[in-house]
């Protein structure tokens, strides 16, 4: 029996962290998958790509795992979800020098939100209000989202904390320049998911090991490991090495 499978995701310190040839080199969900996949017996075949689409690819493809993905009642149907790997709190972040704050959230629809294509914030976004082509630009990824953010060519981003911090210190900022400028404390869950076609035996195999990986503490063994690595700068040096942003 073929125990191969193919993992789309996307380069999101730090979760993901990608060099500058594009290659995976770290990050607390790569980590953990591939050490699941080896336990589990599953040959990985680790693909990275933009957001929309590893999501579009997964979403069509047989025999395809994504990570790292926020489970929302949109998806829920859409996918075999296989184990969660974190929970976040979202906010909206704007440059640590711009002002003043807004008061309620209505007062950001006259401000330019960054948002990645196909993303979760992004439909969370417009299920609040929010348009395109009027108050949302549309990037490929979350670096630059937040780039865009730091060079002023928007005025805020809903992300959570994690990734905020993890991007600024791949950006060379060992202090986040980024601010919560309003919040609505909104939470959401990030998990490995499968094709809703993929072979079944797979996906218990690789899911009673993922189980057994964080109830064992190995789990927090491997994302204290490589939180130490990302946010110590030695895995960021790597990340940046090359970059052309």
């Amino acid at each position: 029996m073929d125990s191969s499978i193919n993992f789309v995701t996307e380069s999101l310190p730090p979760y993901q962290v990608v060099n500058g040839q594009g290659e995976l080199i770290g990050g607390t969900s790569y980590a953990l998958v591939r050490y699941i996949a080896q336990q589990a017996g599953i040959k990985a075949n680790i693909k990275v790509m933009p957001w929309a689409r590893a999501y579009r690819t997964a979403l069509t493809e047989p025999n395809t795992f994504i990570f790292s993905m926020a489970r929302s009642p949109a998806r829920e149907d859409k996918f075999i979800w296989l184990g969660r790997l974190r929970e976040l709190r979202y906010h909206f972040y704007s440059y640590s020098s711009s002002n003043p704050k807004p008061d309620v959230l209505t007062d950001l629809f006259n401000k330019q939100i960054a948002t990645v294509r196909d993303s979760i914030e992004e439909a969370l976004l417009l299920e609040l209000g929010f348009e395109f082509g009027k108050n949302l630009i549309q990037v490929g990824d979350y670096r630059s989202a937040l780039e865009m953010v730091y060079r002023r060519r928007a005025d805020a981003i809903y992300a959570n904390e994690y990734v905020v911090q993890g991007i600024s210190n791949v950006l060379g900022h060992k202090k986040s320049p980024f601010v919560v400028i309003f919040t609505l404390n909104q939470g959401l869950e990030l998990y490995v998911a499968a094709n809703k076609n993929s072979d079944e035996e797979l996906v218990n195999r690789f899911k009673n090991t993922f189980d057994n990986v964080f109830d064992s503490g190995i789990a927090k063994q491997i994302i204290a490991e490589q939180e130490w690595q990302i946010f110590s700068n030695s895995m960021n040096e790597a990340a940046s090495e090359n970059s052309s942003n």
